[in-house]
């Protein structure tokens, strides 16, 4: 007598199939927390663009794609998408190495701010927006990062610099973000802008910048044109000096200087400032501050931007410039503590937390027949 019997096995397994986290509806396998420390922040921060500095990170590197696209941040809720730029990038697949600035909706002072870096997608896009992250005032923002023939601004405005001769890029080993550029003046480098920009009652030009050799005047980031103008510069005229000129035929010269000499092969972080309604202009070296009163008046219709010199062929610069920003607005001392504290000090800055996540666990049902 044939009989026949039916054995049904059914096997729960624990199966990697699905990411443990959701953001924007891409899916994801990690996550870091990122602590901004309240310590180097004064007064809270709006549209904050915070620098987050990955040199040789091994926690990321295993699960990023290659080229960093699946990197996406988020607030403290964990699943609210705040912008990222992705400056610089590169996975050796056991450290990662990149630039990447996120634009934080609020940095409090009265506790620290953590937002979330969210990762591991094999297949999604790029998950960065970088005209997004340059939203707060700013007018054109320079990684100098590019081939040195051009300048590239990652605002959306686009006001891209064409080269003026043969700035060189120089290697990231030696620079404070990523790549930067250097100028010589004995060929006359220098980038600038082809269009004019708007003018503006408030005016911030800030950059990173190390001088190899005095000339009388080197100009380090110019707004202006050849008689109105703002122009962040190292100065030699009575000791060597950075200074933030602002010259005008009507209101005459505001020009606040470091009080104390600086040097040759040496990187600062210098921010001007120009604050109309207060009729003052400011310079930052290094958090330091000096200012300067400036008559009232407003600045000109239309003006170029120039890194290097002066678009009307004057003050080339001698040295290694990165990292230049311009504003509509004057950036406040408070702005430029934090911001300057991130550069000068960003892993006490910025803390990394441990990474979180890895596939979630899902059921599989695996089902065998035996006929008898």
């Amino acid at each position: 007598m044939l009989k026949r019997a039916l054995l049904v096995s059914i096997i729960v397994a624990l199966a990697s199939s699905a990411s443990a986290y959701t953001v924007g509806g891409t899916a994801f396998d990690k996550r870091i927390k990122l602590t901004i420390s309240q310590t180097y922040v004064d007064a809270a921060l709006s549209s904050f663009p915070l620098w987050v500095r990955m040199y040789r990170k091994a926690d990321p590197a295993d699960d990023m794609q290659a080229d960093g696209d699946d990197m996406i941040f988020t607030s403290s809720d964990g699943s609210t998408v705040i912008p990222h730029e992705l400056v610089f990038f590169e996975n050796w697949g056991s450290s990662v190495t990149a630039e990447v600035h996120v634009c934080v909706p609020t940095v409090a002072s009265a506790a620290d701010t953590d937002i979330y870096m969210y990762y591991g997608n094999a297949v999604c896009g790029d998950q960065s927006q970088a005209d997004r992250v340059w939203t707060n005032g700013y007018e054109a923002v320079y990684h100098l990062q590019d081939a040195a023939s051009t300048a590239s601004d990652s605002t959306a405005a686009g006001d891209d610099m064409t080269a003026i001769n043969s700035p060189a890029t120089t290697p990231s080993v030696d620079v404070c973000l990523g790549n930067a550029i250097n100028y010589d003046d004995g060929d006359s480098d220098y980038h600038t802008t082809g269009a004019q920009q708007a003018a503006a009652n408030e005016i911030t030009i800030s950059a990173y910048a190390k001088l190899e050799d005095w000339n009388y005047a080197t100009g380090m980031c110019v707004v202006g044109n050849s008689s109105n103008l703002c122009n962040l510069k190292f100065f030699q005229n009575g000791g060597d000096k950075i200074e933030f000129r602002c010259v005008n035929n009507v209101w005459g010269n505001g020009t606040p200087s470091t009080s104390t000499a600086v040097a040759e092969w040496r990187w600062y972080y210098c921010v001007g400032t120009w604050e109309h309604d207060d009729d003052l202009v400011n310079l930052y070296v290094d958090d330091m501050l000096a200012t300067a009163t400036l008559a009232n008046d407003a600045f000109p219709s239309a003006f170029y931007m120039a890194i290097g010199g002066r678009n009307d062929g004057s003050e080339f610069w001698d040295g290694d410039i990165d990292e230049v920003r311009h504003s509509n607005v004057a950036r406040d001392a408070d702005w430029n503590h934090a911001e300057w504290s991130m550069f000068d000090d960003n892993a006490s800055f910025l803390t990394w937390g441990a990474e979180e996540g890895g596939a979630a666990a899902s059921p599989e049902f695996q089902m065998w027949w035996w006929g008898l």
